[in-house]
């Protein structure tokens, strides 16, 4: 058989076809697959920042998922914050100032750190998991709490001088704290000496204040302290409502936190008996509790990174869509329980609330109400 130029021609047409083919079946059927899977098991790229304790988070600029439409919004670095050594939130009354401090610490103390809370305005369960000091502007109870912790540094500070290295994590929150300042003697010795020498010490910093009360702090002034805060947030409020923070120079949409105050109001109903001077607030500690070793985290895999930033970008995202993030497109039956339970560790581990397992807690919500005739309250 003679090969003619027709010949030639059609063959080289027929191998483009093929490959073509070829190249569409491996693009539908692995590249794009493994593509995407790797996208929302990153959920952001080599951009990381950490968690707490030794966990490493993705912390996005953007956060959006293949078949997304909207535009990529910023994701809130609530994870950088709650790792972060020294946290300073200034804003004006009503910004969400309170509401973010309130989310840190109480993520902190579900990892079990110790979190000792300084707050003039605190009221009763309105700090869960946390040790309470200054409700009904009691400045005595917190300059106790003060003196115990300066008392703590300067104990690790000796211990480090002698050798040890490794301390428990503990979290100082003042909460309003220009009027701490103001009123307690140590707070302001104990602040600077914190800011600059606490890092060795495992000891962290989380301040909110009022945007018209930063330069009683000295922070802008010669003492140059705002630098050493890892973390500085400014919290506003947008003409239509909305509440946007700058943390580190670069803006972010706020996403919906539980609401301490409702944490409160829920709290006091099922106490109708709490009030201040009855105990509520605990007793200022004079002296540390010992604690041999630091607490022991909880697994944190790239599950619950991936699930953390889903439900930061959309608390109502169903558990089906969660699992075919998760699993590659299944989501039924055995992939389905999976999931729930690893948005029950994230949720439990950070505080955020997923619309998905509301709904189920609802069944059992109905019947805590039935059987102690006490409202179930959605905070946040």
């Amino acid at each position: 058989m003679q090969i003619t130029p027709a010949h030639v021609v059609f063959f080289a047409m027929a191998s483009m076809v093929f490959l073509a083919i070829v190249w569409w079946l491996f693009e539908r059927l692995i590249l794009i697959p493994f593509i995407n899977s790797r996208g929302r098991m990153v959920a952001g790229g080599d951009d990381a920042s950490t968690f707490v304790g030794n966990y490493a988070v993705p912390a996005p600029r953007n956060l959006a998922l293949p078949g997304d439409e909207a535009e990529a919004q910023p994701v809130f670095p609530l994870p950088s914050l709650v790792h972060a050594r020294h946290v300073l939130i200034i804003g004006q009354s009503g910004a969400g100032k309170t509401v973010l401090s309130h989310a840190i610490a109480s993520i902190r103390a579900k990892r079990k750190q110790r979190v000792l809370v300084c707050d003039p305005d605190a009221r009763p369960g309105m700090w869960p998991g946390c040790e309470v000091v200054g409700g009904g502007d009691d400045f005595s109870a917190v300059e106790s709490t003060l003196q115990a912790v300066q008392q703590e540094v300067e104990q690790r500070r000796q211990a480090r001088a002698e050798g040890q290295r490794d301390f428990p994590p503990f979290t100082l929150v003042m909460s309003e704290a220009s009027d701490i300042i103001a009123e307690c003697p140590t707070a302001r010795v104990l602040f600077e000496s914190m800011l600059r020498r606490a890092r060795k010490l495992n000891a962290s910093l989380l301040v909110d204040v009022q945007d018209d009360q930063v330069r009683t702090l000295d922070i802008r002034g010669a003492s140059k302290l705002k630098v050493n805060f890892s973390a500085v947030v400014e919290m506003r409020l947008t003409s239509d409502g909305r509440r946007v923070a700058r943390v580190n120079g670069e803006d972010y949409p706020v996403p919906r936190l539980p609401d301490p105050e409702n944490l409160a109001d829920e709290y006091i109903r099922r106490n109708p008996d709490a009030a201040i001077g009855k105990g509520m607030w605990g007793t200022p500690p004079t002296v540390f509790a010992p604690m041999q070793t630091a607490s022991v985290q909880p697994q944190w895999t790239d599950k619950h990174r991936t699930v953390l930033h889903l439900l930061v970008q959309d608390p109502t995202v169903s558990i089906r869509a969660v699992a075919r993030t998760l699993y590659e497109g299944n989501s039924g039956g055995e992939y389905s329980r999976m999931t729930k339970d690893i948005m029950r560790e994230v949720v439990d581990m950070t505080g955020f609330r997923s619309q998905a397992l509301d709904e189920i807690d609802g069944v059992q919500c109905a019947e805590n109400q039935s059987k102690n005739g006490v409202q179930c309250i959605r905070t946040g």
